[in-house]
């Protein structure tokens, strides 16, 4: 058996330039997609992964270059194509990398299941963790393709208004996601016909309360199902928690909330105020100091005489609802909104109206006024 044989008591010396860190690359190499502009990565290392990774970007349209011995040049303009060729996808696990850059190219990208080594598990999920809420969101904002919702990352990830749980929330939260992931990983394992698509059509299925076909009760006993549903139900209710709210909550409650979060930080950010996901990364690169922002009337606003029979009402949600209801009876543009409501002001009701119509409960008519969807000429 060959062996390492290190002996001692010797003071080193000299210089090395230690090489580039797969880990480091691979990200990258990815992150050059965000933009179409000409990215040069120095010192990367030439191994297969990297290669691999370089191989799929170049598949995709971008263009690729190595400068010297370790430099690359990638230039994303051109990585058009949304579907990642499967034989080199399974070759390596940080092909999971490009679906956050191609997603926002794109809003959509085919990805294979990522292959790789077997030596452990490698989550791939948990930087997606508010599930209920945000599937919710998305449904609301993003649009269709024929009968199929589209994920528009403008719409659906952009505005949506991420908790922010305290550390022991984000414990929990974090154990139950990789709960979930080992215990869909270890069902596989158990038997290779069971896919993640087969294990959510059983859990669908459960919570609907069908009866489940041949196909899914073999699934069912070897991937217990059910006990994937509570899991997935106990981080449901860890992300209520980190909101604030008592759980479980129908869907409309659902979307009501997040709208009225929404209204609040886009009044706090235009004050100043940022709620920063990654605060240690996000400050010193994108954070300047401002004054704080001032909202005027115009003046004709102020001398325009107005009549107003219903008081305006006092909480977020309040309001929101408030509004539909008004939409729901017809179309009226923000002034004629504001002068409904007793004590309304129009910068309120404007950003209201404007956060529906970014939910898709709402359209923006040609001539200035908002009509509900289901009312939209």
């Amino acid at each position: 058996m060959s062996a390492f044989v290190v002996q001692g008591g010797r003071p080193l010396k000299g210089k090395i330039r230690p090489t580039g860190n797969k880990n480091a690359a691979l990200p990258m190499v990815c992150a050059a997609l965000l933009t179409d502009e000409t990215v040069v990565i120095e010192n990367v290392p030439a191994i297969r992964d990297v290669i691999t990774l370089l191989e799929l970007i170049d598949a995709l349209g971008a263009s690729v270059e190595w400068d010297g011995t370790n430099t690359v040049r990638i230039t994303g303009a051109g990585a058009t194509r949304t579907e990642l060729p499967r034989e080199l996808a399974e070759r390596i696990r940080g092909s999971i990398l490009l679906a956050g850059p191609m997603l926002a190219r794109h809003g959509r990208v085919l990805l294979p299941p990522p292959g790789g080594d077997v030596i452990g598990r490698r989550r791939i999920d948990t930087h997606i963790l508010a599930l209920t809420a945000l599937v919710t969101w998305s449904l609301a904002a993003g649009g269709t393709l024929e009968d199929r919702p589209r994920y528009q990352k403008v719409l659906c990830f952009d505005p949506f208004p991420f908790p922010n749980p305290d550390p022991e929330t984000r414990s929990l939260i974090r154990d139950r996601a990789e709960r979930i992931e080992q215990h869909r990983t270890e069902a596989m394992e158990r038997d290779d016909t069971v896919t993640i698509t087969g294990m959510y059509n059983v859990v669908e299925a459960l919570r609907a309360g069908r009866e489940l076909t041949a196909r899914e009760q073999a699934i069912h006993r070897v991937a217990a199902c059910g006990t994937l549903r509570d899991l997935h139900d106990e981080l449901d209710a860890l992300v209520a928690r980190s909101y604030g709210w008592k759980w479980p909550l129908d869907r409309d409650e659902i979307l009501a909330r997040l709208v009225a979060l929404h209204a609040t930080r886009v009044a706090e950010e235009a004050a100043g105020v940022v709620g920063w996901l990654r605060p240690d990364f996000q400050l010193p690169r994108f954070w300047t100091e401002t004054e704080p922002a001032e909202l005027e009337l115009r003046d004709d606003e102020e001398a325009e005489p107005v009549t107003r029979s219903i008081p305006w009402p006092s909480s977020t949600i309040e309001q929101i609802a408030a509004l539909q209801a008004l939409l729901a009876n017809g179309a009226c543009s923000v002034q004629e909104a504001a002068r409904h409501f007793t004590g309304a002001r129009r910068d309120i009701v404007a950003r209201h109206l404007e956060t529906l119509s970014i939910m898709g409960e709402l359209r923006l008519g040609p001539d200035g006024t908002y009509h509900a969807v289901s009312a939209a000429p």
